[in-house]
């Protein structure tokens, strides 16, 4: 099975470079730059889990956690957030219904294992 992931990060480079390394992975992807598209877009492709960042414009990673938690569909969606910022906005985003964070910069190996275990795959895979 082909599990599908949310990327919502508004650096380009960041999401491109998660993007990439995430489908080398195995995964199937799919990308946002703000809260609101995330939300659109988490919608719209029903992802079995979505990574985001915290600070981002328009609408921040927490706000757009809370609204997916209002969604019937979505409300269960694991959500990991990537953040650079500070541990209480870290707890914020778990409050709002974050399944886990993971402090930036990340090492690929450890998001990846991460991932896998949050969507019930066996990490040796």
């Amino acid at each position: 099975m082909e599990y599908k992931l949310l990327i919502v990060e508004d650096n380009a480079l960041v999401r491109e470079m998660l993007a990439v390394a995430l489908s080398d992975a195995g995964f199937s992807i799919v990308t946002a730059d703000d809260g609101y598209e995330g939300l659109a877009c988490a919608l719209r492709e029903r992802p079995d889990l979505i990574l985001t960042d915290v600070e981002m414009p328009n609408l921040d990673g927490i706000r757009m956690i809370e609204r997916l938690r209002q969604e019937v569909d979505l409300r269960n969606t694991p959500v990991l957030v990537l953040s650079s910022v500070h541990a209480g906005r870290l707890a914020q985003a778990v409050v709002a219904g974050a399944s886990s964070v993971m402090q930036k910069p990340v090492r690929l190996a450890q998001l990846i294992t991460t991932i896998r275990q949050t969507l019930g795959i066996n990490v040796a895979a």
